[in-house]
Order: C-alpha cells, then structure tokens, then sequence
C-alpha cells in the first residue's frame, strides 16, 4: 500500500478506534499501561515495557518552536492563528493545513510556501471550536515523548494497527491531539479541540450580523458633535476591566498573569492602556497596525481579546530574529 494512501485511510480511521485503546497514565518519568486488544504493543512503540512507557526526551532541541515562513507569517498577520490545524509529516515534506472556520478560509503549506487554499460557507449559528495548540509548537522529528512533554499530558490512550494494515501503523491519543506512527515515526499531528484541548471560552458561535449600538455623546462641551457606533463585543470591554493574560512567543517564552487594562475603541481606532490606535480593518471587531518593525492585530470576542503580534529582537551574536507571539485577554471582573 503506498504511504500517501496509508496516511490517509489512517487519519480516516481515528474515529473508528477510539473506543478500542490501550489506556496509559502517567508516573513520574515513565508511562504505566493498560492494553486493550494490543497483542503486540512493543512492535509499534519499542518505549513502552510492559507496563511502563520511557517518556524521557533525549534531544532538547525538539521541543524548540519552528520558525515562521514569510508565508505563514503574512497569514498569521492577515487573520490570526488557526484554529485548529493539522500536520503531516512525509519523506522530508512538512505539510500543514491550518483552519480558519470563523473565516470560512483555509490554507495549506508544504515546507512553508502556500500549496492549497480553500474557502468554505460559514452559516450563522455555527460552533468554532479553538485548540490551545498552535502549529508552530510541534517540530519535524518529534515523538511520541517530545509530544507528552510539549503538551504536559499526563495520560495518552494508545491504538495498534499492525494486523488491520499488515504494517506498523498505530494511533495515540494525547490531551487535545492525536497522533499517527509508523512505528516510532510520527506520520501527522491533528488538533481534537474539545475538552481539555479547548482554548478557554470555546466554542464561540458565529452571529449573522452583529448589531451595532448607537452610543449618544453626553450633552458636555468637550463631547464630539458626531455619535459613535460600537458593537456589542467592543462594548464589553471598553474602558478598565481585569484580565487573565497569557502570552505564547515563538522563542519558546510565556507569560501567565493577571491585570487591568484599559480598551478604548473611538472614530480612531483601538487603543489600548493609552497606546495606539489600532486602526480598525475590513470587518467588524478586527483592528490592526503594520510596519516593516512591528504589526499587531485584535479580535475583539464577547468575553476575551486575541492579539497576533509580531515583533524582532536581536539574538547574542546580533542578528535580527522574528519573534511572534499569540495573547488571549479574558475578562475575569468576577
């Protein structure tokens, strides 16, 4: 059977196993297991021993981020990370689909550069479900024990596919991924955002339109003569409120805080602890400022705030390095 055609009745096959796995939990630095209807779990995962699962990572480097493409950049620039995303891995080719459903808009690279582009009917009502995963977090080589780390798992479920396929194929299933082997070789990556591999406040809902609330100047003489128009999200957060903060870089560093900030949206723009404006773009709720140095865009949701960002700073020898880096801003008054 060819790789290609394996990878893909592979992937197809996920929802079909996943009442059939081997159960595995976590203690300390190893993995203990439970199989069900595994009669030769070592032949697809050489790690696990008996009861127990080697998640040691021996290569540092692979927990490291992967670097943009100008590409991936402009995308993530243009409309945000995805919100789900899927990864394949074939013969020196890194392919990856990343899904904008809010959007109706997805794209995929090969090694980077644009492949495919699609555009899909989003109806009003729809469900967008986020992952707290983003693509740029799984680099080429990873395994199975790179994963639990990246994503802090502390049990996987496991499913051998050697006697369905006559070839070493298996699936795992980890907090809000799962993943294809061939042996010890990851073959693709998918995002499963529900449950613990939900980004806090999913699933958000697609409105039909939304409705914009006329805000009438107040009778003083400083007041502007012309009435400003905000939509519900914006006015959910106008003015000082608290926040839960975190901060995702591509460098690897984050940031988990609590905070107030201050968000004025006016006939200007966005600005934000005073700063700005943010000039709003081509579509409700979206604000965003670009130069050659800095860019930065806002989605504005009902109970949080996403930034795109992208900024650079010099590494030790002096050069210029591209750091991205995704925030989530959640109202937390209560």
């Amino acid at each position: 059977m060819k790789k290609k055609t394996t990878l893909a009745i592979l992937i197809l096959l996920v929802t079909l196993v996943a009442c059939e796995q081997a159960s595995v939990g976590v203690e300390n630095e190893e993995i203990g297991t439970e199989t069900v209807q595994s009669t030769d779990v070592r032949s697809s995962l050489p790690q696990l021993d008996g009861e127990t699962f080697d998640a040691s990572v021996t290569d540092p480097d692979l927990l490291e981020p992967v670097s943009l493409s100008p590409a991936q950049a402009q995308i993530l620039n243009i409309n945000g990370a995805p919100n789900r995303f899927l990864l394949q891995f074939l013969e020196g080719l890194r392919q990856e689909t990343w899904y904008f459903d809010r959007l109706g808009y997805e794209v995929t690279f090969r090694n980077g550069e644009v492949y495919a582009e699609k555009e899909v009917e989003v109806e009003a009502g729809q469900a967008i479900f986020s992952s707290i995963y983003y693509p740029w977090e799984f680099s080429n080589g990873v395994g199975l024990s790179e994963l639990l780390t990246i994503t802090g798992s502390e049990t996987f479920a496991y499913e051998p596919l050697k006697e369905a396929f006559d070839e070493d194929l298996s699936i795992a299933y980890l907090k809000g991924l799962d993943v294809g082997f061939r042996g010890e070789q990851v073959l693709y990556i998918r995002t499963i955002p529900i449950g613990e591999g939900a980004r806090e406040g999913s699933p958000s809902f697609v409105l039909e339109q939304p409705t914009i609330i006329e805000i009438l100047p107040t009778a003083t003489a400083t007041s502007s003569p012309e009435s400003s128009t905000l939509t519900p999200e914006e006015l959910n957060h106008q003015g000082t409120h608290n926040y839960h903060i975190e901060c995702s870089f591509s460098d690897g560093y984050s940031e988990d805080l609590y905070d107030e900030m201050t968000w004025e949206f006016n006939e200007e723009g966005l600005f934000v602890d005073g700063d700005g404006p943010f000039p709003p773009r081509n579509i409700d709720n979206f604000y965003g400022f670009h130069d050659e140095d800095f860019s930065s865009d806002f989605i504005i949701e009902a109970d949080f705030i996403e930034e795109y960002g992208v900024f650079y700073e010099e590494d030790d020898d002096g050069n210029l390095v591209e750091i991205s880096v995704v925030c989530t801003y959640t109202l937390a008054d209560n």
